[in-house]
Order: C-alpha cells, then structure tokens, then sequence
C-alpha cells in the first residue's frame, strides 16, 4: 500500500489470489481455516489502540449502528407515504408492513441493548461484510491458510456483527459446528463466550440491523427518481425479515 503525501490517494496493490473463495469450495477444512482466522482477527484487535481511528473512518456497528439503521428506516418510510407514492397492486401495503414491522424493533431495543452489554464483549475490528465470496483459502505448507478481500466495509463492534454475517451464509445445519469451532478458537485467547440463547440475540440484532439498512436505499431511490426497482426491492427485504422469523 502506498499514499501521496497530502494523504489523498491511496494505491492498493494484491497479490493475485485467483477466483478460488471460500464460496466455491466450502470444504470443512476450508470453513475451519477461514474460522480461525477471524477468531484470531478479532481476539488480537480487541481493544487495539488503532480502533478509534478504524470508528472514525469506518464506522460503528454495535448497538448504535442497529438503532440508527432502524430510526433511518423508518423515516425514509414515512417519506414515501407523505409523498404520496404508492406501490403497485402486487406490493400493496409493503410500506406501512415494513414500517410497522421496524417500529417493533425499535421498541425492543433496550432489551437487546441489555444484552449486549453482558455478552457481546468487546469491541474489535470487524471486516463488516463477512461473506464466503470475501474470503479466499489457498494452500501452504502448514495446511489452508485464510485471507479476507474487500474491507470497504470495515468497522468497529462487537465479533457477532462479522460472525452472523458469516453463520447465516451457510445451512443452518452447519452453523452449530461453525459457531463452536469459533469459540474453541477464540478460548485460546481467554474469550469466553456468552450462552446459545444470547448469542442467537446478538446474531439476530445483527442481521435486523443490515436489512433495515436495505431499507433506506431503496425508499431513497423512490423518492429520488420513481426507481423501478424499489418496491420489488422492499419486497425482497421484507421476505429476509419473513425468513428471519422462520428460523428455529
């Protein structure tokens, strides 16, 4: 990585890992290599003195960010209804369900907001967008080694944020042996993790807060330009919420 000296510009320079991500080829070995990866990510920058920098640039995504992703959403919501647009017959009533539907969450906030104080830990670099595609597996003489792509979305909060986004990629037959090997790996480092119950709140805050943040977008651009595309959008992250909720 290289910067101009005003600090303006910034060249990147990767090496070529190929097309070979952890989405194309989810062999145990492989989950079990990116897993441990992330684990010892988060558990060696908990705390680091390099996070405040990492909140001003990247962003928060704890607590906060679910609460502002779902006041946002509601506004840009109640947006579109005084503006008097209307979905087509196949989304009628989309936007007072999404509506209502974040109102609810938004109520319960305080109860999540108890318990991520006891259980989501400290806050630690996140990739925030922790899916398979971001992450390539090659091979060494030590067995896969894991390496991450695309950190646009870097952040601070709390291991759930990065870890829901990487468990609610993969069958939910598989997420148990997924989430435990990440807490073997992270006791390493004197992590303790909280309780299933607790964990599945953090988890679940974490998925409301990204598809609140779906929301926003799509209401903007129907707001903006009449966008063709937005009320199938809605659509789409209300059925999100639908399959969220289906979940045992």
């Amino acid at each position: 990585m290289a910067a101009d000296r005003r600090g303006e510009t910034v060249w990147h320079v990767y090496e070529d890992l190929g097309d070979d991500t952890l989405a194309a080829r989810k062999a145990v070995e492989r989950v079990e290599a990116a897993v441990d990866f992330v684990a010892e990510l988060h558990t060696h920058a908990a705390r680091h003195i390099v996070l405040p920098d990492v909140r001003r640039y990247g962003g928060d995504l704890g607590m906060a960010s679910f609460v502002s992703n779902v006041r946002d959403a509601i506004a840009a919501l109640e947006a579109l209804v005084a503006a008097g647009i209307e979905p087509p017959l196949e989304h009628a009533g989309l936007p007072d369900r999404l509506r209502e539907r974040l109102i609810g969450l938004l109520a319960d906030a305080p109860r999540r907001a108890r318990v991520f104080k006891g259980a989501a830990g400290p806050d630690t670099l996140l990739h925030g967008d922790l899916w398979p595609i971001n992450i390539f597996v090659t091979g060494s003489t030590e067995g896969p080694r894991a390496r991450l792509v695309d950190w646009d979305r870097v952040g601070v909060g709390p291991f759930s944020y990065d870890l829901s986004t990487f468990l609610f990629r993969f069958p939910a037959a598989q997420r148990p042996w997924i989430l435990e090997r990440y807490r073997h790996a992270v006791s390493r480092a004197g992590w303790r993790l909280a309780s299933q119950r607790e964990l599945d709140l953090l988890f679940d805050t974490a998925e409301r807060a990204r598809y609140a943040n779906r929301v926003i977008w799509p209401v903007l651009a129907l707001l903006q330009e009449h966008a063709d595309w937005g009320f199938p959008e809605l659509a789409e992250v209300e059925r999100w919420f639908q399959a969220l909720e289906r979940l045992p």
